[in-house]
């Protein structure tokens, strides 16, 4: 019995160890929470139709109906990607959490509009593109509408993917660029958006005052180490407090403390 608990005690520790070490650098790593008036205002505004929700919506009918037409799964999973209604559903999931009720018949009634807006589009469609190679011929052409929309999503992801990466060489600093990086200094949050479409990364941490005269040097010299790693400029904001290093020790009587080790 004492081996079988010595075994899971053993097992526990080292899952234990195993697991800060893998998260010990997720700390800076994680963005600061979204203000929840921020949430508010996002998740009403999307609970509201506009002509964008419509056309996207009608788009993704078509390219959905085109592809069941053809029998083209692909263009099935197209479809699903683009439509637009999981917005007015999470709206519809806060009004409910927060209890409002406005905001859910806001909510209910714009799913409700949209899906209706979905099979009158794939009714028309299907009465006019009834056998597969007419219905093919629509899914080109409703291809080549979509590679219009391309742009902006691309963009899209090209931010995500320079923010992404943005964590990373930060994160990476103590390795990579220990001259970047103060050893008695602790990142505590780290957000990186975009403002006005520049890159902007915001850092809250601890550094010690004695470095405080150089550390606009750092940021500048870190800013351009970032900079041309991501190919593409940058503003670096950090907020820090200042700490000061005191040492105190406790001993027995005639003790003399060394200066050098053994």
């Amino acid at each position: 019995m004492n081996t079988l608990v010595e075994f899971f005690a053993k097992t526990w520790n080292y899952l234990s160890a195993a697991w800060r070490h893998v998260t010990g650098n997720w700390k800076p790593l994680v963005e600061k929470p979204v203000p929840a008036e921020e949430v508010d205002l996002q998740l009403r505004q999307a609970s509201i139709p506009n002509w964008g929700f419509f056309f996207m919506l009608l788009l993704s009918s078509a390219i959905a109906t085109f592809g069941l037409l053809s029998n083209s799964a692909p263009a099935i999973i197209g479809a699903m990607i683009i439509a637009p209604l999981m917005a007015p559903i999470l709206g519809l999931a806060y009004g409910i959490v927060v209890s409002e009720w406005k905001q859910v018949s806001r909510a209910a009634l714009t799913v409700i509009t949209g899906t209706l807006v979905v099979v009158a589009g794939a009714v028309l469609v299907s009465q006019r593109y009834g056998d597969w190679k007419k219905a093919t011929a629509g899914l080109l052409m409703v291809s080549v509408i979509s590679i219009f929309l391309m742009e902006p999503l691309g963009e899209s992801l090209h931010r995500l993917s320079v923010k992404s990466r943005t964590m990373r060489l930060i994160a990476t600093l103590p390795a990579v660029r220990p001259d970047l990086f103060t050893s008695r200094g602790r990142i505590d949050s780290l957000h990186v958006t975009y403002r006005n479409d520049l890159l902007h990364v915001d850092i809250d941490g601890v550094i010690p005052r004695s470095e405080l005269d150089v550390m606009q040097e750092g940021i500048d010299v870190l800013r351009q180490y970032l900079s041309e790693s991501l190919n593409e400029p940058l503003v670096i904001e950090l907020e820090a407090i200042p700490l000061d290093s005191f040492q105190f020790i406790s001993a027995p009587d005639g003790y003399q403390r060394k200066t050098g080790g053994e």
